[in-house]
């Protein structure tokens, strides 16, 4: 049950999916990868939406992307 005007917590993680691009536009690079990310939400509930009212945690675990 959601309760209008009142704020919502919501804490997960989730998978990112980028595309890296590097060097010359000539001659440039480019690499998809993906990784895990954490985050801590606060929301506010409208009738219709939902909106991100503040961002408590974003960490994005790019450590792969080293080995």
């Amino acid at each position: 049950i959601i309760i209008y005007g009142e704020d919502i917590f919501v804490k997960g993680i989730g998978i990112v999916s980028v595309s890296l691009e590097w060097g010359p536009k000539d001659d440039n690079a480019e690499m998809d990868d993906s990784y895990p990310f954490t985050f801590e939400v606060t929301l506010s509930a409208t009738d219709k939406e939902l909106e991100i009212v503040d961002i408590l945690e974003l960490d994005v675990d790019t450590s792969s992307f080293y080995e």
